[in-house]
């Protein structure tokens, strides 16, 4: 955490240090919101609000193409902008990530010779420093491969023993052979944008639209026109039901998509999706009526507008990620700690037979 005197950067890994409440208030809004520290008490959102104004054309992209392009595009933000200067996560906030993902490394050596570890999403290459940085205390270096993949280039001043794939994961992974070891993704599927749909008044759930970097109601989720819409009414009737007016659904097909890219990935070992999530019981019980998307900006929570001044990030659906490969997965939800945050889910996926750690 930085020190008092300094912009203090917003700690992603604990989303409780966020007046969640107030920053779900948003939408249509453009409003900034101050982040305020309220402890360790996990992330309740706020009572929905009035549904979202529709005197909008019905041709405006989806709120997932705006965010697509606020993320990825010419001007996005992970284009022009250095995320550690905005957010910082689990990894940079202490060791609990990497002691969890070196049991699975150490597990995996006790089975087979060497190990390709492999960070999906790698930012600074932190985690993967701090692997590397265990494996000598093992005298285990010789026996891994350390690669990370990122959209920025490779980090300035980054351990020579890690190599470096630049590019967008759900093109370059496509291209790679599989490994046999252990791929990462943490913190990743979180910021994969999503389509996102809304009950109206009358209970009628709704695509969320964009324009001018803000949200708007659009056609029914079943609208004839659009085979993608009633994809999405497919999804959220089988893991986000819409039985509440004002209600939103954040779609979880593209985060499940990638998934199936990184578990196909691995040909023997582990696929582990490190990530904040929830679970049918949650969204059944109304917890994520409000939705979870937000904005990060300058170390504080602001609404989320797409025009690629923040980053974005919706928590994942871990449940319907695990029943979307066929290898399944165990999921587990990680216990808080000084360095784990609340809301944080494992989904360890194997691929052939290394042994689980306990």
């Amino acid at each position: 955490m930085a020190r008092t005197s300094q912009r203090r950067t917003e700690d992603r890994t604990n989303t409780a240090g966020t007046d969640h409440a107030d920053a779900q208030a948003w939408w249509g809004t453009g409003q900034h919101v101050e982040s305020v520290e309220v402890g360790s008490v996990p992330v309740v959102p706020s009572p929905v609000r009035p549904d979202l104004p529709t005197e909008r054309p019905t041709d405006l992209p989806t709120w997932e193409q705006a965010w697509q392009e606020s993320a990825f595009g010419p001007n996005g933000f992970y284009t022009r902008q250095a995320p550690e200067g905005h957010f910082r996560t689990a990894v940079t906030a202490g060791r609990a990530i990497a002691d969890l993902v070196t049991d699975y490394i150490g597990e995996f050596l006790e089975h087979h010779r060497h190990a390709c570890i492999e960070d999906l999403g790698a930012a600074s290459g932190q985690l993967l420093q701090d692997i590397a940085n265990w494996s000598d205390d093992q005298k285990l270096s010789q026996r891994i491969n350390l690669r990370g993949f990122d959209l920025r280039p490779r980090p300035v001043g980054l351990d020579s023993r890690i190599a470096w794939v630049c590019g967008d994961l759900r093109q370059t992974l496509a291209g790679q052979p599989a490994i046999t070891g252990i791929a990462i993704a943490h913190e990743l599927l979180d910021d994969l944008p999503c389509p996102i749909i809304e009950a109206d008044c009358d209970g009628r759930a709704r695509v969320i639209l964009a324009q001018d970097h803000q949200a708007y109601l659009g056609p029914p989720v079943d609208s004839p026109e659009r085979d993608e819409f009633r994809q999405w009414e497919s999804w959220a009737a089988q893991w986000w039901p819409i039985e509440r007016s004002f209600m939103r659904c954040e779609i979880g097909m593209p985060r499940e998509h990638l998934w199936q890219l990184i578990v196909d990935h691995v040909a023997v070992g582990w696929a582990l999706a490190i990530d904040y999530g929830h679970v049918k019981a949650e969204r059944v019980a109304g917890t994520w009526d409000a939705g979870t998307c937000i904005g990060y900006r300058d170390g504080r929570a602001v609404a989320p507008r797409t025009d690629g001044h923040a980053n974005l990030t919706a928590h994942v659906a871990m449940d319907a990620l695990q029943a979307s490969t066929p290898s399944g997965g165990t999921l587990r939800r990680l216990p808080m700690s000084s360095s784990m945050p609340p809301g944080m889910y494992l989904l360890a996926t194997r691929r052939s037979s290394p042994v689980s750690p306990s």
